[in-house]
């Protein structure tokens, strides 16, 4: 997966992005938006290359609503050229459970069926 975003450059943004799992928000309907609120910057990345149906392994889809998925998020990614960028890792917080891996090492994370015969 990949997300384009046009990144500000100055020497906050250079430190932040290049950590691990920054804050940011999920927004999925028939586009996947990850949102990142970095005053004074607000900066939306449209996610592309994404799969739905391992997406809904994953992590359940909520009901009612603009979107299917509105959630707090931590995300890593890597630069792959100007306003292009691997998505390296991507967790959803669950109320639930906590932090679900929905990307890692770049590639969607293990989906575990505890439902003997459900697919």
């Amino acid at each position: 997966m990949k997300i384009l975003a046009n990144i500000p450059y100055d020497l906050r943004t250079k430190n932040i992005f290049a950590q691990e799992d920054i804050p940011c928000f999920t927004r999925i309907n028939e586009q996947f938006i990850i949102d990142f609120d970095l005053d004074p910057y607000f900066i939306e990345g449209k996610v592309v290359d994404w799969d739905e149906y391992k997406l809904n392994l994953l992590f359940g889809a909520g009901v009612g609503g603009d979107y299917t998925y509105y959630n707090h998020s931590l995300i890593t990614i890597q630069k792959i050229k100007e306003g292009e960028y691997d998505i390296i890792s991507l967790k959803f917080f669950d109320d639930m459970t906590g932090w679900v891996s929905i990307i890692e090492n770049a590639e969607y994370a293990e989906y575990i069926n505890i439902e003997p015969g459900y697919e």
